[in-house]
C-alpha cells in the first residue's frame, strides 16, 4: 500500500518536478478582498504578516489550487479547503528541504516524502505533521532505516541497516533499540536477544563467525551475571560475567576432560578454585592471574602429593612433599625444587 501511495504521489507531482505550476481554471476574483466575497475565483491576497497567497477562493477562503508564499521565504504549492492546506501539495522551506505530499488542516496527514537539503530523506505516512506509521529514512552517510514511526521517532518493528553493513531487525521505542530484536554485524557477527536503551539488556545470545557462542545476562551491552561461553575448541564456561570478563564464580569445562571450578577476576582464574586435570591430577588452592599462587594442595594421579606454598605455578616457599610410598620431604622449596629440608 504504500509503495501505491508513493507512487501517486510522484503522478500528483510531475508537473512539479518539472517546475511548472499546477493550473489554476477559476476567473479571477472582482473588486477587494475586504470588501467583496470572492468566491469560485482565483486571486492575490497580501497578509499584513508579509505572506503572499495567489490561487483559487471560496466564499473568501483559500480553497482550491493556490501557492502561499511565507514572509520568510518558505512556499507552499498545492491544494487548499476552507482556508487550510489540504490535499495534495509541495511545502519547500527557506532552508532548503521540501515536502511533497498529503495534507489535512495545514499538517502533513497520510503519504509523504521529506527531502533534506542535506541529502537525507524519509518516504512514508505522516500523522499530525509528523512520521507516524510506516516509513523509509535514508541518511547521507548511506545508513537507512525501514519500519514504523510514531512522532518523528522510531517505533514500533523496523530495520536499520549502518553503512558499514551492520543491520538490526527489531523493535524500537523512542528512536532507541528496546524489547527484543537482532544485530547482525558485517563481520559475521551477531546478537540475538532483549535490548533497552539501544544497548543489549537482559537474555541473549551473541554468536562469533569463528563458532564461539555466549548465551546469558547483558548490562549495558556488556556480558554481565550469569552466562554460558562456548569456546570454538570446545571448551565451556558457565558461571558469572561482570564487563563481559569472567567474574566470581564460574566452572570452565575444557574439551580434553579437565575442569576448573573456582573463582575468578579479570577475565582470569582468581582466588580460590580447583583444577581436575585429565589424567587425574588435581589442584585445590589459591590462584592469581590464571596462576597457582599463595596455598594449594596438588595431588598428582599417581599418588603423590605437595601441600605448601605456590608462585607463578610452581612449588615456591615453605611446603610437604608427601610420596604415595609414604617418604616425607618437608622443607623450602624454589622453582619446584627442594632447598632446604626443614625438620619437624
Amino acid at each position: 500500500m504504500l509503495k501505491l501511495a508513493i507512487l501517486a504521489l510522484f503522478v500528483f507531482f510531475k508537473p512539479l518536478f518539472l517546475g511548472s505550476t499546477p493550473s489554476l481554471g477559476a476567473p479571477l476574483c472582482q473588486g477587494s478582498y475586504h470588501n467583496t466575497n470572492w468566491d469560485r475565483c482565483t486571486g492575490t491576497l497580501k497578509l499584513k504578516n508579509g505572506d503572499i497567497y495567489v490561487g483559487e477562493f471560496k466564499t473568501s477562503r483559500r480553497h482550491g489550487t493556490g501557492t502561499y508564499t511565507f514572509a520568510s521565504g518558505s512556499k507552499y504549492a498545492g491544494e487548499f479547503k476552507e482556508g487550510r492546506r489540504s490535499g495534495q501539495g509541495v511545502l519547500t522551506f527557506v532552508n532548503g528541504d521540501q515536502y511533497k505530499g498529503h495534507w489535512e488542516n495545514n499538517q502533513r496527514s497520510g503519504s509523504g516524502i521529506l527531502m533534506f537539503a542535506t541529502g537525507a530523506q524519509y518516504v512514508g505516512e505522516w500523522k499530525n505533521d509528523k512520521k507516524n506509521g510506516k516509513g523509509t529514512f535514508s541518511f547521507i552517510n548511506g545508513s537507512k532505516y525501514e519500519g514504523q514511526w510514531r512522532n518523528n521517532k522510531k517505533n514500533g518493528h523496523g530495520i536499520f541497516t549502518f553503512a558499514n553493513g551492520d543491520q538490526y531487525l527489531g523493535n524500537w521505542e523512542n528512536d532507541q533499540k528496546s524489547g527484543s530484536g537482532k544485530l547482525i554485524f558485517a563481520s559475521g557477527n551477531s546478537y540475538v536477544g532483549e535490548w533497552k536503551k539501544d544497548k543489549e539488556n537482559g537474555k541473549g545470545t551473541f554468536s562469533f563467525i569463528n563458532g564461539s557462542k555466549y548465551v546469558g545476562d547483558f548490562l549495558n551491552g556488556e556480558w554481565s551475571g550469569t552466562g554460558m561461553f562456548t569456546f570454538a575448541n570446545g571448551d565451556r564456561y558457565a558461571g558469572q560475567w561482570k564487563g563481559s570478563q569472567r567474574d566470581g564464580l564460574g566452572k570452565l569445562t575444557f574439551v580434553d576432560g579437565s575442569v576448573y571450578n573456582g573463582t575468578w577476576k579479570n577475565d582470569k582464574k582468581n582466588g580460590k578454585g580447583s583444577l581436575v586435570y585429565r589424567n587425574g591430577s588435581s589442584y585445590m588452592g589459591q590462584w592469581q592471574n590464571n596462576q597457582k599462587n599463595g596455598h594449594g594442595i596438588f595431588t598428582f594421579a599417581n599418588g603423590d602429593k605437595y601441600v605448601g606454598t605456590w608462585k607463578n605455578d610452581k612449588r615456591n616457599g615453605t611446603g610437604t612433599y608427601t610420596f604415595a610410598d609414604g617418604t616425607i620431604k618437608r622443607g623450602i622449596w624454589a622453582n619446584n625444587k627442594l632447598q632446604k629440608t626443614v625438620q619437624n
